[in-house]
C-alpha cells in the first residue's frame, strides 16, 4: 500500500491535532467547575478549584463554572470568563472559540 507523502492526515498525529482540543482550567479564585467529555464522562466532577488543572485533551468538552473567577487555556489561547455570580457554561471544540451556552444547557456533575 502507498502512503501519502504530504497533505492532511499524513505523519504522526497531524490529523488528530485538528480533531482534538486541549483544555486547562485556570482559577483566579475559588470556583466551582464541572467539566465533561463529549461522551458525558465527568473529568472534573463538580469540584471547587483554586489551582490550575492538568491539561485535558479530547474531541469536545462542556464545562460549567460557578462564577467568573476563572480563565480557560484552550490550545495556545487563553479565554476569560465574564464576572458573574451565576453559573456559566461553555461548549469547547477544536479550532473554535469557546461557545457560551445557557446555564441550563451546561453539564451537570455530582
Amino acid at each position: 500500500s502507498r502512503r501519502r507523502s504530504s497533505g492532511a492526515g499524513s505523519g504522526s498525529g497531524s490529523g488528530a491535532s485538528r480533531r482534538t482540543v486541549g483544555v486547562r482550567i485556570v482559577p483566579e479564585a475559588a470556583v466551582y467547575v464541572c467539566l465533561v467529555s463529549r461522551t458525558g464522562r465527568a473529568l472534573i466532577d463538580g469540584q471547587t478549584l483554586s489551582s490550575r488543572t492538568r491539561r485535558f485533551v479530547g474531541r469536545r468538552f462542556r464545562v460549567t463554572f460557578g462564577n467568573g473567577n476563572v480563565r480557560m487555556q484552550i490550545g495556545a489561547r487563553t479565554y476569560g470568563v465574564p464576572e458573574t455570580d451565576e453559573p456559566v457554561a461553555y461548549d469547547i471544540r477544536p479550532r473554535q472559540r469557546p461557545r457560551r451556552l445557557a446555564a441550563t444547557a451546561g453539564p451537570e456533575c455530582g
